[in-house]
């Protein structure tokens, strides 16, 4: 990245972030972990399993209502954001769990 800015030429937004986010020498996500405590930043499954036991029964409220809780309607979870994937393990555990596991991916 700095080699670029160096050559004087103008550098898309774009190409940038995915620079400063990806780059292999001082990348934002490739040089630390910034998913935890020390991290920049933590997300509520990384502090207490009780949002994502919240979130299996919201869901399996939601697919009762909605008439989608039968073996006939599978299910995919599927988290997505930049995080480390502990909301789906935590909501997929819950639901397992609870007995409502059978038919969710």
């Amino acid at each position: 990245m700095l080699a670029e800015m160096k050559k004087g030429k103008p550098m898309d937004f774009g190409a940038y972030f995915n620079a400063a986010l990806t780059d292999p020498e001082c990348g934002f996500y490739t040089t630390a972990d910034p998913f935890n405590r020390e991290g920049h930043f933590i997300t509520s499954p990384e502090i207490s399993p009780i949002f994502g036991e919240l979130m299996a029964v919201f869901v399996q409220l939601f697919w009762g209502q909605n008439g989608m809780d039968s073996a006939e309607h599978p299910k995919v979870m599927a988290e997505l954001g930049p995080g480390t994937g502990a909301l789906a393990g935590e909501v997929l555990g819950w639901m397992w769990s609870l007995g409502w596991g059978e038919n969710v991916e």
